[in-house]
């Protein structure tokens, strides 16, 4: 038999699942692209990311600036799915919802003395073809 208390610490773990929520890292830069556009998200993710130094902003800003203006401005977004990798890295996908279409992106963070950095990111217009 099920008790009412059973009832709600399931109904707690439920809600609380990591799959529901998103890295700060990541959700910071989904506000910053909502409220600035496209350049402050680009600048909150790379913020002490290996992939800064790769060239990776300029082509991120390219695809981000070329998807926003097929897809509009950025309303809200959605967590798809979230998959922890021991106690400091992670890998995220989600629904962005613009004014015209979805954008699927996903993002992979590390932390590593309280600091959180991207690893991996993509976005595309369909979600079959996100790379993992």
């Amino acid at each position: 038999m099920i008790s009412l208390n059973n009832l709600k610490v399931g109904a707690f773990l439920l809600f609380m699942s990591p799959a529901v929520f998103a890295d700060s890292l990541v959700q910071s830069g989904l506000e910053k692209m909502k409220r600035d556009g496209v350049d402050a998200a680009v600048n909150v993710w790379m913020s002490g990311s290996m992939l800064s130094r790769a060239g990776i902003p300029e082509q991120l800003r390219s695809q981000l600036g070329t998807l926003t203006q097929l897809c509009g401005e950025l309303e809200d977004w959605e967590v798809i799915e979230t998959q922890r990798y021991g106690s400091r890295a992670s890998h995220q996908t989600f629904v962005l919802n613009h004014q015209r279409c979805p954008i699927f992106a996903k993002f992979s963070t590390y932390q590593r003395r309280g600091v959180e950095t991207l690893t991996r990111i993509n976005f595309n217009a369909t979600f079959e073809k996100l790379t993992d």
